[in-house]
């Protein structure tokens, strides 16, 4: 299986490598998404990312024109699905999980691909909510086979939230670090419509001072603040968030999550 590695805030791809050489030693095949949050917003990210999603689920752009309609419209994700199938699954680090969900999410932008065939270039995707002389033919990007979330905060972590107030975590983060202490963004957010498995780490500490009080958390998100709905069972470790990727445990986890995947493909069960 093809899996894509989203690092953290504040990380590089060489985060993720570790992992990565661990998953293509199981036989999957690795892709690596980098990004800077003190260079770029939130939504050029994100924008970036769909255009690395789109461009890795197809082999060529060619394929692209042949999922469209004989009016340009988009067909539908089973119906591309059917025509040029690909599986693929992402393991996304801490803020890398918030942006795989925005990217995927179902009114998430999609790819011009008469124009773009460039996966490294930015590009504006409100711009075409906004031009209404400018319509561009797109498609849905293909889904997931599962989403592998590692110590993503998927409500407002109150470390982000404190972290805020001081301007330099203001000028490091960006518009990233804005909407991680922010709880209208966690609201507005979509559900995931693709399978999904939240990894968490309980190594941090709860002596006098810790903001988590007596909550498990890995020094930066409390365990809690990883759950996207109550219903959500979680795979907890004793590590800390920075370099819960490199634990030999956690990798045999994720491992094992993709085997799952790929002996049961039909499955459509949201962890």
């Amino acid at each position: 299986m093809d899996i894509l590695l989203i690092h953290g805030l504040g990380r590089t791809p060489l985060s993720m490598r570790f992992l990565g050489r661990y998953l293509e030693q199981q036989g999957h095949r690795t892709q690596y998404f980098g990004y800077a949050a003190f260079a770029e917003s939130y939504d050029q990210i994100v924008a970036r990312l769909c255009d690395r999603l789109a461009t890795m689920t197809t082999s060529n752009p060619q394929d692209y024109k042949n999922t469209l309609g004989a009016d340009g419209a988009g067909m539908n994700a089973s119906s591309r699905s059917e025509q040029t199938p690909f599986v693929y699954g992402i393991v996304a680090h801490s803020l890398g999980g918030l942006l795989a969900r925005s990217a995927l999410a179902s009114d998430a932008p999609v790819v011009n691909v008469e124009q773009n065939q460039n996966p490294n270039q930015n590009h504006d995707y409100r711009q075409y909510q906004q031009d209404e002389t400018t319509h561009p033919p797109t498609i849905p990007l293909v889904p997931p086979a599962l989403l592998i979330m590692l110590g993503t905060p998927n409500q407002a972590p109150r470390v982000a939230r404190l972290a805020w107030n001081l301007w330099p975590f203001q000028w490091f983060a960006g518009q990233c670090g804005a909407n991680l202490a922010n709880l209208h963004f966690f609201k507005t957010l979509p559900q995931p419509h693709f399978p999904y498995q939240i990894i968490a780490g309980t190594g941090g500490w709860n002596d006098l001072g810790s903001p988590f009080g007596s909550e498990p958390n890995d020094g930066l998100v409390a365990l809690m603040e990883t759950l996207i709905s109550d219903r959500d069972s979680v795979l907890q470790f004793p590590v800390f968030h920075t370099f819960m990727m490199n634990n030999r445990a956690v990798q045999e986890a994720i491992a094992q999550s993709f085997a799952s995947v790929i002996t049961d493909p039909l499955s459509d069960k949201e962890s």
